[in-house]
């Protein structure tokens, strides 16, 4: 199961819960108008966000102008959020995989534009290549720990860091069901 499909498992039993136990509550233009609305409130976000970057002073009577960047940015984040979790039902609402719909979209434009970029038809999460990267710095570092050589030329700080490195790095559990690297 990928991000995308662990994502919307969980999001369902939440839109679910949310609507006595059946998303059909709503109908497809209902989610659709929640989805537009949330997409709206994410302009709105960017807008603000932009005035600062302009410094032109805006007045809106629903949300505040925000004082800083930091703080547009995270409005925009927000927004992004709830508007995929709108889509991520709306999707769902006609039996679709988010993953399915943005594969097959992406490649599609890819083909006509004639790019070489195309998405696979299903990936596994990032911890597979996240575990394999942390076993190689362990392993590395495991290496250079005990390398004599390395021991009589290093210094402490160097020491400490490769030490460090090996607190932080060392994998609690192999994943085994990660495919083979190519």
């Amino acid at each position: 199961m990928n991000s995308f499909d662990r994502f919307s498992e969980i999001n369902m039993q939440r839109a679910n819960r949310w609507h006595h136990g059946d998303i059909r509550e709503w109908s497809a233009s209902d989610w659709a108008v929640a989805t537009g609305g949330e997409m709206g409130e994410l302009l709105n976000a960017i807008k603000k966000l932009r005035r600062l970057e302009i410094k032109v002073q805006g007045h809106d009577g629903d949300t505040p102008q925000p004082r800083d960047i930091q703080t547009a940015i995270a409005a925009v984040k927000k927004e992004i959020g709830d508007v995929y979790t709108y889509l991520d039902i709306l999707t769902q609402f006609f039996g679709l995989r988010m993953w399915d719909c943005v594969r097959d979209t992406f490649n599609a434009i890819s083909v006509r534009e004639g790019m070489p970029e195309r998405m696979p038809e299903d990936f596994e999460p990032t911890i597979c290549e996240d575990t394999r990267r942390m076993e190689f710095i362990y392993q590395s570092a495991q290496t250079i720990n005990t390398d004599r050589n390395f021991r009589v030329h290093s210094n402490v700080v160097t020491e400490n860091c490769i030490e460090e490195i090996l607190h932080n790095s060392k994998p609690d559990r192999r994943i085994t069901n990660c495919p083979e690297e190519p």
